[in-house]
């Protein structure tokens, strides 16, 4: 359905820029500077309209390009701080497996304690 509009649209353009040409076909004078030429005003007017698409196209595409190049410098920047923060976690979580194995240490020395100590409170009983 998109294609179909696209191509009435085109036909709609096409159509205005005909009846356009033939409205404007009277011979104008073009100054080149070092020389004068005669040409058709619609000549003129599409000779303008091109020129100035082409020249935007240009400027488009030296922003563009400068656009992909910012974006594929951010992407290396975001992959590198990813991997940056995987290293992070990875270091807290080697640390904090490190503090609860000690932590367990602890734990199990504590109970053996308490055992010792509940042993000797049943002797003297």
């Amino acid at each position: 359905m998109k294609r179909q509009w696209t191509t009435i649209i085109a036909l709609v353009l096409v159509i205005l820029i005909a009846a356009f040409a033939v409205m404007n076909t009277e011979l104008v004078p073009v100054n080149f500077a070092f020389a004068v030429a005669s040409w058709p005003l619609i000549m003129v007017i599409l000779g303008s309209l091109l020129i100035g698409a082409l020249i935007a196209v240009l400027i488009s595409t030296g922003t563009i390009m400068h656009d992909r190049k910012e974006i594929k410098q951010l992407k290396k920047e975001i992959e590198a701080s990813k991997s940056k923060q995987q290293e992070e976690i990875s270091q807290i979580h080697k640390e904090h497996e490190k503090e609860l194995s000690e932590k367990n240490n602890q734990i199990q020395q504590l109970k053996a304690q308490l055992t010792a100590t509940d042993a000797q409170t049943v002797k003297i009983d």
